[in-house]
């Protein structure tokens, strides 16, 4: 996936983040490898950035579900059928 957001990026230069949903993709890997980075070389887990980043993360993550589920009919229709 990182390499396809990458060959999107080069193809579109800075046009790419004018789209809201690669946006949320570019901007949630970096969040991602920031939290990484803090777990590795952090000897307490309850750091406040720490909490801060996992909190966006998961912002992000609900935020992309119901953006397919607008996008999407199949996607609803498998949501619709695991609850």
């Amino acid at each position: 996936m990182i390499l396809q957001e990458l060959a999107q990026l080069k193809e579109q230069g800075l046009d790419y983040f004018k789209d809201y949903y690669n946006l949320i993709d570019a901007s949630q890997f970096v969040i991602f490898l920031l939290t990484f980075l803090i777990r590795i070389f952090s000897e307490k887990d309850d750091a406040v950035l720490l909490i801060l980043f996992e909190a966006v993360l998961l912002f992000q993550s609900f935020n992309k579900v119901f953006y397919f589920v607008r996008i999407y009919d199949d996607f609803n229709f498998i949501l619709i059928m695991a609850t």
